[in-house]
């Protein structure tokens, strides 16, 4: 299985039951920001990305990558429309790089939502960090927070029909980072806030190749500040969700399946001519497929989701970057 279900929604909309050979590539990373993008560059054979500033830092042929719309795209258009009630705090988490120190989190500002909302208040716990966040809020007297999460597995096929599910069940969502997810929100048409944590999270002393979001490289604090600025400036915000997640780049099922049917094409011949590196030929070809029966709401058809996506992406098509965003994309 793909992590957060990437290449299963992907396969899902182009409507193919095949195990595709390709990589892929998130949208707000912080291996990539104001970095080389070593990753796509020389550790993937062929990659589907979703952040049209990829395009200009990849040194390989163009015939290795193709530049579509996000994953999250097509699983939104794929789930119905819900009535929209309560808050959703999305929580940091750690990772191989990055340890999150839990006793320096400031509780009180998930009491202070809480306080001030009049609609129940959730905490989105990430994958496999559940129970740790879950006693962390007992013991700081806040058991009345309801602690959820998309999966507990990051690997579960149907992760992006998830998010979208729970981007389209909440009036609000609160993020203490800028992220893919908080673009997500937005997109998905939640209202999005900001609430500060402080300095809570630290770098490992190891080697890793992912790295820490501890220690964010300049340009990746010019847009969490320029996100917290205008939060509520539509023109900001869209020119940073159309940069990021691409909907512009959205295709249909059957065009997709001539991108990706491409991607599996050079993998295959660059495999049979040169050999790859393992881990490149593993995660290429880690792949599940979605069980509609897994995902808490019956999904659209596939042509109320093409409906879907033209009638929210379109509004992109020809969308100029604002220029506070335009001004920082050379830094990226």
């Amino acid at each position: 299985m793909s992590r957060f279900g990437t290449k299963e929604i992907l396969n899902y909309w182009a409507g193919t039951d095949q195990f595709l050979d390709y990589n892929f590539v998130p949208g707000v990373q912080t291996e990539t920001m104001g970095r080389k993008e070593f990753y796509a560059d020389f550790m993937c054979s062929s990659v589907y990305i979703w952040s049209e500033y990829l395009t200009n830092k990849l040194t390989k042929p163009s015939h290795y990558y193709h530049l579509g719309a996000a994953p999250f795209c097509y699983a939104d258009a794929l789930v119905p429309r819900q009535q929209r009630k309560g808050i959703c705090i999305f929580l940091p988490k750690w990772d191989i790089a990055t340890g999150l120190d839990l006793g320096r989190i400031p509780f009180g500002v998930f009491r202070k939502i809480v306080q001030t909302s009049p609609e129940p208040v959730y905490a989105m716990a990430p994958a496999e960090q559940k129970h740790e966040w879950v006693l962390s809020f007992i013991e700081n007297g806040l058991e009345d927070i309801k602690i959820i999460s998309i999966f507990d597995d990051p690997g579960i096929e149907e992760w992006q029909l998830g998010l979208a599910v729970a981007m389209g069940k909440f009036r609000a969502f609160y993020f203490p980072l800028f992220t893919t997810a908080t673009l997500c929100a937005y997109y998905s048409g939640a209202h999005v806030r900001y609430y500060d944590l402080g300095d809570v999270f630290y770098k490992f002393n190891k080697e890793s190749t992912i790295d820490t979001y501890a220690e964010l490289e300049d340009i990746h604090n010019k847009f969490q500040e320029l996100w917290i600025e205008n939060v509520d400036n539509r023109e900001v915000i869209a020119s940073m969700v159309k940069l990021f997640l691409c909907p512009h780049k959205r295709q249909t099922p059957d065009e997709l399946l001539s991108s990706l049917y491409m991607l599996n094409f050079y993998s295959n011949r660059l495999t049979e001519n040169h050999g790859r590196h393992w881990d490149d030929w593993f995660y290429s070809n880690s792949t599940g497929k979605i069980i509609e029966d897994a995902v808490p709401l019956p999904l659209c058809s596939k042509e109320e989701a093409i409906e879907n996506l033209e009638r929210k992406g379109k509004f992109y098509d020809t969308l100029e970057y604002h220029p506070r965003v335009a001004e920082l994309i050379p830094q990226l």
